[in-house]
């Protein structure tokens, strides 16, 4: 979410999130959070590509569609954007996808319900895989059970993980299928570039309504900047905001 308080067509309100006026701008990044492509959403549209994805799966092909095809690049995402169609379609041009899936985007893969699956101990998991297009399902049990679907991610190896037993009042081990340890490992790029951005936001305020967006520009290519020098060899290390103030410099 980008601030901004004015009046304009595209300008959404989201109910608990930390900025709740602004607009919503789609974005594609890597685990570090580096910024590889964004789309501002402009409102209900009936003429975007892959409608029959709805509109979490018609973002997602819009994001990719800049991504070289010769490259096996492995996208993950939560369930807003997850189906079942749109991991198809991924695969077909060789990419791959893994993410947590809603029950009725499944297309009725016989799996325990959720009410079943909540009744079992704690990392309880149980998974189906389609022979034709290697795409499983698998249901896990963690606080809360939850189903991620993946192309790309196998559930084997399964490892053992803390969590905390109430009923032991300890932490226990419990088996996590290998699909979510890799979900859980390159989730949250997306979360990280907000976070870094919204620390040190540019706070210069005008009416005008695309100046939250130009500065939005401005704040993501000084933390794409950042990302690329902390993986430089032999650069001194310097967070964020020393890092900003050597480039206002």
């Amino acid at each position: 979410m980008v601030p901004y308080f004015g009046r304009h067509g595209a300008k959404q309100f989201i109910k608990g999130k930390p900025i709740r006026y602004g607009y919503k701008v789609w974005s594609l990044c890597n685990p570090a959070g580096y910024l590889i492509q964004f789309h501002p959403y402009q409102g209900k549209e009936n003429d975007r590509p892959h409608m029959e994805l709805g509109l979490g799966g018609s973002v997602v092909m819009t994001l990719v569609s800049k991504l070289p095809n010769d490259k096996p690049f492995k996208i993950y995402s939560d369930r807003y954007f997850s189906s079942l169609k749109l991991v198809q379609l991924l695969q077909n041009m060789g990419f791959g996808y893994t993410g947590t899936i809603q029950p009725n985007r499944t297309e009725k893969c016989p799996l325990p319900s959720k009410a079943v699956v909540k009744k079992s101990p704690r990392g309880t998991y149980d998974y189906l895989t389609d022979t034709n297009t290697n795409i499983s399902i698998t249901s896990w049990n963690d606080k809360t059970p939850f189903l991620i679907i993946s192309s790309c991610d196998t559930v084997l190896p399964v490892r053992e993980v803390n969590r905390w037993i109430s009923s032991e009042k300890k932490k226990l081990p419990v088996p996590q299928p290998n699909v979510v340890g890799q979900y859980n490992k390159f989730m949250g790029g997306v979360d990280r570039m907000d976070q870094n951005v919204n620390n040190y936001r540019i706070n210069i305020r005008s009416k005008k309504w695309w100046w939250t967006l130009f500065v939005f520009c401005l704040d993501t290519a000084m933390h794409n900047a950042w990302q690329f020098y902390r993986r430089q060899n032999g650069c001194e290390k310097v967070d964020f905001l020393k890092f900003r103030r050597e480039i206002t410099n």
